[in-house]
Formats: C-alpha cells, structure tokens, sequence
C-alpha cells in the first residue's frame, strides 16, 4: 500500500498529539528522503502491522507520554509486521511505559545508532517478522527499568551495546553474529546474551 504521509528531498515529518490522553496511532506508511522523523505523543504510540516508517538518511524520533504523566502512563507498541528503518539515519524511542519492538533496522555505524529509553517499563520483543534491532554496523543503547527481553529474548544483530537495567529485570539477548558488549548491567536481574560470534 502506500504512504499515509511522504515527504520529498530534505523535507521532515513532525506529528505532536497533545493532551493527557492524546494517543498517536501508526497504522500506515511515513517516508521521508533526507529529512528527520519526529512524532510525539502525551499518552500511547501504537502501530499497526503496516505502520511502517521509512527514511534514506533521515533521524527517526518516536516519544510517548511527552508530558512525563507518571507511572507507566506512555508505552510505544509495534504490531509483529511493522518496521522503521531509518537508512543511515539513526532511531530513537522513548516511552514511560514499555516498548514493545517489532522491527528497528538502521545501516548507522555511530555509538547511538539506536536508542531505547523506557523510563518505567521494559524493552519487550515484539514478534518475529523482523529482527527487533538490526543495526549491524552501530551500537544499541538501552535505559529500561523493568528488563531488556525480560521472558523473550531479544533478537538483534549490531556491532555493540550498552544496556542498563536501573530496577529488577533480566537482559535476554540473541545475536546473530558478533557482538560487543561495552556496558551490560541490572541492579536486579539475570543477564543472558547468546552470539552467533565472538562475544
């Protein structure tokens, strides 16, 4: 199908939902080319299977509950199928609540290729369409909460990671080939990382 909103040449994508209860839902298509991605929301971010967002080069930045409303009042939901793929852009997610990924993919090689902040809740798998992190030649940064594939594993393929646990939760990860950890911790928790490769 096609894109719900697409933006040419060094055009950007901005989308703000606010309001305590103001959810933004994904349930199609946003293409940019050179231009960042920014979409905000006060309460939930959802997508559908088809919600896929897609730059060349492009930052993508998602943010639920913008507004901080307090104890896991803003998650960020990917239905197994959805996929962002930035390019060599990088991708950002940021949420009170859990993230829920079903398909981050970026060719970006920097140390912050992709970020995932959960303020209160966990990085949670999201199926098994897409890899949930696919950023081979970067590095994948997590701050969560409550566990980084804490009961599902992970399923990720990139060149590094930094990953902190601030309360009780497991880091379950499975890479596909090499991986460096540079800084793998929970103040409560078991730590599983399974390679394919040199760990």
């Amino acid at each position: 199908s096609g894109n719900a909103i697409t933006a040419v040449g060094s055009g950007t994508v901005t989308l703000d939902a606010n309001g305590s209860a103001s959810d933004v839902a994904v349930n199609d298509g946003i293409q940019t080319v050179s231009g960042d991605i920014t979409v905000t929301a006060d309460n939930n971010i959802n997508f559908d299977a088809d919600g896929d967002v897609t730059s060349t080069s492009g930052n993508v930045s998602f943010t639920a509950d913008a507004h901080d409303g307090g104890l896991a009042s803003g998650a960020l939901t990917m239905t197994d199928g959805a996929l962002i793929d930035a390019g060599t852009g990088t991708i950002s997610l940021l949420a009170d609540g859990d993230i829920t990924s079903a398909g981050l993919k970026t060719d970006n090689s920097t140390n912050t290729a992709v970020t995932l902040t959960s303020r209160e809740g966990a990085i949670v798998d999201g199926g098994s369409a897409h890899l949930e992190v696919d950023a081979y030649a970067g590095r994948l940064v997590i701050d969560a909460a409550t566990g980084a594939g804490h009961g599902n594993a992970l399923e990720i393929k990139v060149a590094s990671t930094d990953i902190t646990v601030s309360g009780t939760g497991n880091i379950d990860l499975d890479e596909s080939d090499a991986i460096e950890l540079v800084d793998v911790d929970t103040a409560d928790g078991s730590i599983t990382v399974v390679a394919g490769g040199t760990i």
